[in-house]
């Protein structure tokens, strides 16, 4: 791709100079684009179209095409549009028909050729270019065409749509791809032009139709990309070079696409609003994927990576000259700046966009010749000389004198021949009267002859003429019969360009509904991001607000918890003073048993941790105190021995209290609270999981049936969890002696704030069977 870039002294026609290869190049059959690229008020829009005094580098491309093409240039209607980006070709009879109907219809005179008078508009009186191109191929038949849409928030629009000065809306238009692979908008007006007035007329006709609107930056700003076709279509001489070959597959149409585009805003310069504020996000976005594409393309070519998809469909613009940027032709982009100080970063970015931009190259699609078909070079010229010599000799057997003088210069020839001497040598002369006699028999003889033959040939004209005659009734009678199948056909013609405006109104109308449509598509999306937006932040306030909830539960957890710490460590040093109490009268009373120093020396040779309470872990994920009262049972059993042994001995009154003191102590050697853990309460239910494959113990103190307790082998469901009050986990596993040992976790569960249940595990039940 070229990228020029001037400075701002340059002249217009300057830079035409530089885009004069694009015009060069549709002779040879190749397409091109050329668009303005910068930000908003960097003279874009008058690069393109130029003033009056000093015209754009469009009216020069089309004063340098008609320059080229006009002693070359068709007929009118010679081709005509069929609708899916082709174009058919007419018969001389076709095309007089279709002149003479649009004659009828506009209701002055259409040349075929030459300049019409053009009406007022702002490109009257310009500075017409003077330039030609070399190189073109006088054997063929040339037509211009043109069309005029614009990209208006990612929809393509007709400018030129007919009844759009009638108070209507443009109708948005679909993109479609022909049988060759090419994009063209669907639908759009294509006029065929004869002169360079008539397309610049219909260029301010477009003008007063696209989107304009006043910002903070341009008063006149641009708010759509406008898009002018130039189609130029060629199709070759036949033989006779007279008129066009009847083939519609040899045709060819080179394009030329002129493309100004919007300039690129930032919204916290030109404080846009609403619908501005719209078309300024989507002409940044369209702008943003044209520089994807060229960025996709130029690390394509590169090789840097795996092939990269070039994202031509996600914007209008881009995928409507896919061809131009996958090799069908060439393409110009011409980078206009702004010298204000306060555009430098803007600027900035143009410049980095048109320096990777020139990166990019494409291939060249292969130019097609027509003297590969077949045909004679020189038939155009073959043809205008014969037609010359034609005229001339009409000129010639037209002219009455020239008649005339032919006419008597051929009797003169015929009947005009020296006499003999009639002039007598004497009284005696005998041979001059015999010869005068002689000549004159024989000159009545070929009179005769003369007449006989002149006769023959009257009688022949008479009979040529008759034959005419009838010939031209033959004729008469055939042209009446074509006159009534033309009137046939244009009455059907008729017929079916009424049923087409009517489908066209229904296709207007229903192309009205669907704009309408995604119109309040696009309010909708609005509405729904603005209703998403807000139920983020909704969402995020509630966030916040749940965490800070959460984070004064914690701390009024923690502070439960310190407290439950507190108020566990005084009641545990109360029982622990009960136990050195006890502890106390037990040394008493064995004292008393014993003699009262046995106890002391097996009390103060006993280690104080084997009497004192361990702390085993009793959850797998939490840790209580359990009191182990082993040590201590046996010692209050072999107390107790002595003193039965002392009870049989002696009867002393003072033993009762004693006997009742110690029975009262002795009679559960072992207690411990959490012998009540995993009972249910009241009609409560217990819920336990156990193993598939769980062996069967057949212990004393193994699982109890009971109608509250339920068993399951899999994880527990809230719901099942809600319906019990204790729930016990069962899991065995085996001992270094060969046993098995089960243990049984206890645990408690609460409801949670998301709907479920928090399982706390605060006991553990071991069972074993050991050799006694």
């Amino acid at each position: 791709m070229l990228v020029i870039l001037f400075v701002e002294s340059i002249w217009l026609k300057e830079v035409f100079s530089f885009s004069h290869l694009l015009v060069r190049n549709r002779f040879n059959l190749f397409a091109g684009l050329l668009f303005t690229y910068g930000i908003t008020s960097s003279g874009k829009t008058f690069t393109m179209q130029g003033r009056r005094e000093q015209p754009g580098i469009l009216p020069r491309t089309l004063d340098t095409l008609f320059n080229t093409v006009r002693p070359n240039l068709a007929a009118k209607y010679t081709f005509k549009p069929d609708r899916l980006n082709g174009f058919d070709i007419q018969s001389q009879m076709d095309s007089l028909v279709d002149r003479q109907r649009a004659e009828r219809d506009a209701g002055k005179v259409i040349r075929t050729r030459g300049r019409v008078k053009d009406s007022e508009n702002e490109f009257s009186g310009r500075l017409l270019e003077d330039t030609a191109v070399n190189g073109l191929d006088v054997d063929c038949e040339y037509s211009l065409f043109v069309s005029y849409v614009e990209i208006y928030n990612n929809y393509a629009y007709d400018l030129l749509q007919p009844d759009v000065g009638e108070g209507k809306m443009l109708q948005s238009r679909l993109l479609r791809e022909d049988n060759t692979g090419h994009i063209y908008v669907a639908g759009a007006t294509e006029v065929e032009v004869l002169t360079a007035d008539e397309a610049l007329r219909l260029l301010s006709r477009g003008q007063k139709a696209r989107r304009i609107a006043s910002t903070q930056l341009n008063a006149d700003s641009s708010r759509s990309h406008a898009i002018f076709n130039i189609r130029l279509v060629q199709a070759p001489l036949d033989e006779t070079g007279h008129s066009v070959v009847q083939d519609k597959d040899i045709v060819q149409v080179s394009l030329l696409s002129l493309i100004d585009l919007a300039g690129s805003e930032r919204t916290k310069r030109t404080n846009n609003e609403g619908e501005r504020l719209r078309e300024a996000g989507n002409i940044n976005a369209s702008l943003l994927t044209l520089r994807k594409c060229l960025d996709a393309l130029r690390s394509n070519q590169n090789g840097e990576n795996s092939v990269e998809m070039v994202p031509y469909r996600e914007s209008k613009l881009t995928h409507l000259f896919k061809s131009y940027f996958e090799g069908e032709g060439k393409v110009r982009m011409i980078v206009c700046l702004n010298p204000a100080a306060e555009e430098y970063d803007e600027t900035t970015h143009v410049l980095r966009f048109a320096e990777s931009a020139q990166e990019v190259h494409v291939t060249r699609a292969q130019q097609v010749r027509f003297d590969q078909l077949g045909f004679t070079p020189g038939r155009r010229a073959a043809a205008v000389e014969s037609k010359k010599r034609a005229k001339e000799n009409v000129d010639l057997f037209t002219d009455e004198e020239t008649i005339q003088h032919h006419r008597v210069k051929l009797s003169f020839t015929r009947t005009s021949e020296m006499f003999p001497p009639i002039k007598l040598k004497g009284h005696d002369d005998e041979m001059t009267l015999p010869i005068l006699a002689r000549f004159l028999e024989d000159r009545i003889v070929r009179h005769k002859a003369m007449l006989a033959a002149l006769k023959t040939q009257e009688v022949e004209f008479v009979g040529h003429l008759q034959s005419l005659s009838t010939e031209k009734d033959n004729y008469r009678r055939e042209n009446n019969a074509l006159r009534m199948r033309l009137e046939e056909r244009e009455l059907l013609n008729f017929q079916m360009e009424k049923e087409l405006d009517e489908h066209i109104r229904v296709r207007d109308e229903l192309l009205r509904h669907s704009t309408l449509s995604e119109q309040a598509k696009v309010d909708l999306v609005g509405r729904l991001h603005e209703s998403q937006y807000a139920a983020s932040q909704e969402r995020a306030k509630r966030r916040k607000r749940e965490a800070k909830q959460m984070e004064r539960e914690r701390r009024s957890a923690e502070r439960r918890r310190e407290e439950l710490e507190i108020e566990k460590q005084r009641i545990r040093d109360n029982y622990q003073h009960e136990l050195d109490s006890g502890r106390e009268r037990l040394r008493q009373i064995d004292g008393i048993l014993n003699g009262g120093s046995e106890y002391v020396g097996s009390s103060a040779r006993k280690s104080p941790h084997q009497i004192a309470t361990t702390v085993v872990p009793s959850a797998p994920f939490q840790s209580s105190a359990t009191s182990t009262l082993n040590d201590e049972s046996s010692q209050h059993r072999a107390a107790y021995a002595k003193y039965r042994q002392a009870g049989a001995k002696t009867s002393s009154p003072c033993v009762n209290p004693l006997l009742r003191l110690t029975t009262k102590k002795f009679g559960t050697p072992a207690s411990n609270p959490r012998y009540a853990f995993g009972l249910p309460h009241g009609s409560g239910k217990i819920l336990e999981q156990v193993s598939r494959h769980r062996t069967p113990m057949g212990t004393a103190l193994g699982r109890r049936s009971s109608a509250k307790r339920k068993s399951i082998t899999r994880l527990p469901t809230a719901e099942e969890l809600r319906k019990c009050t204790t729930y016990q986990l069962e899991l065995q596993e085996p001992t270094p002696d060969g046993n098995v040992k089960t243990l049984i976790y206890k645990a408690n569960h609460a409801p949670t704030c998301t709907g479920g249940r928090a399982v706390t595990y605060c006991d553990v039940e071991t069972l074993t069977q050991t050799d006694p």
